[in-house]
């Protein structure tokens, strides 16, 4: 899954590097359509990220918790 996301930014990135890129020098105009969908497609690609985060804070957390849980199974062998 990280790397679904991954390559899903790092194509994202650039199409938006391609899309702005002027190909003549004559000051040519990039149509409003294709940056609108660029600012669509940034706006997902923060949704993803900070899903992404999310998750990647939660799986923290549960490892944090699994550590503890190990602990307190050890602590009650310990005693017994």
């Amino acid at each position: 899954m990280f790397y679904f996301i991954l390559l899903l930014y790092t194509s994202s990135s650039e199409q938006i590097d391609d899309i702005i890129k002027i190909e003549d020098n004559n000051n040519s105009m990039i149509k409003s359509s294709s940056i609108r969908m660029n600012i669509t497609n940034v706006q997902r690609l923060a949704k993803i990220e900070s899903t992404f985060e999310s998750i990647l804070q939660m799986i923290e957390g549960l490892r944090r918790r699994i550590e503890q849980l190990e602990f307190n199974k050890q602590t009650i062998i310990g005693i017994s």
